[in-house]
Protein backbone atom coordinates (compact mmCIF):
# COMPACT_ATOMS: atom_id res chain seq x y z
CA UNK A 1 0.00 0.00 0.00
CA UNK A 2 1.49 3.16 -0.78
CA UNK A 3 1.12 6.04 1.61
CA UNK A 4 3.48 9.00 0.03
CA UNK A 5 4.34 9.90 -3.25
CA UNK A 6 5.97 12.42 -5.23
CA UNK A 7 8.25 12.89 -8.20
CA UNK A 8 11.62 11.50 -6.35
CA UNK A 9 10.45 8.63 -4.38
CA UNK A 10 7.82 6.73 -2.64
CA UNK A 11 7.55 5.47 0.67
CA UNK A 12 4.75 1.85 0.85
CA UNK A 13 4.31 -0.41 3.48
CA UNK A 14 4.22 -4.50 2.31
CA UNK A 15 4.74 -8.05 3.80
CA UNK A 16 8.24 -8.23 1.66
CA UNK A 17 11.01 -5.84 2.85
CA UNK A 18 13.38 -5.93 -0.58
CA UNK A 19 17.13 -5.50 1.03
CA UNK A 20 18.41 -2.34 0.81
CA UNK A 21 20.06 -1.46 -2.68
CA UNK A 22 17.76 -3.48 -4.39
CA UNK A 23 16.54 -2.31 -7.76
CA UNK A 24 12.81 -2.51 -7.91
CA UNK A 25 10.01 -1.45 -11.02
CA UNK A 26 7.01 0.05 -9.63
CA UNK A 27 3.68 0.12 -11.58
CA UNK A 28 1.60 3.34 -10.42
CA UNK A 29 -2.52 2.87 -11.93
CA UNK A 30 -3.97 6.78 -12.60
CA UNK A 31 -0.71 8.83 -11.81
CA UNK A 32 -1.52 12.26 -10.64
CA UNK A 33 1.79 13.28 -12.47
CA UNK A 34 0.34 11.59 -16.49
CA UNK A 35 -3.01 10.88 -18.02
CA UNK A 36 -2.03 6.80 -17.67
CA UNK A 37 -0.27 3.96 -16.72
CA UNK A 38 3.42 5.04 -14.77
CA UNK A 39 6.43 3.08 -14.88
CA UNK A 40 9.60 3.75 -12.26
CA UNK A 41 13.10 1.98 -11.83
CA UNK A 42 14.18 2.84 -7.81
CA UNK A 43 16.06 2.02 -5.33
CA UNK A 44 15.18 0.67 -1.91
CA UNK A 45 16.83 3.12 0.49
CA UNK A 46 15.50 2.24 3.19
CA UNK A 47 12.99 0.10 5.26
CA UNK A 48 11.71 -1.09 8.80
CA UNK A 49 9.87 -3.43 10.64
CA UNK A 50 6.56 -2.23 11.78
CA UNK A 51 4.06 -2.47 14.44
CA UNK A 52 1.29 -4.82 13.53
CA UNK A 53 -1.57 -3.01 15.56
CA UNK A 54 -1.19 0.12 13.45
CA UNK A 55 -1.10 -1.65 10.15
CA UNK A 56 -1.66 -4.70 8.17
CA UNK A 57 1.68 -5.13 7.25
CA UNK A 58 5.05 -6.06 8.21
CA UNK A 59 7.64 -3.50 6.55
CA UNK A 60 7.46 -0.11 5.46
CA UNK A 61 9.89 0.87 2.37
CA UNK A 62 11.28 3.94 1.31
CA UNK A 63 12.58 4.08 -2.69
CA UNK A 64 13.86 6.99 -5.00
CA UNK A 65 13.90 6.66 -8.44
CA UNK A 66 16.62 6.84 -10.74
Amino acid sequence: RMFNYSRGGMYFESNFAPEIGTEIFIGVENSPYTSGHDVYRAKVIWHAGLDGGKTFFFHGIGVKYF
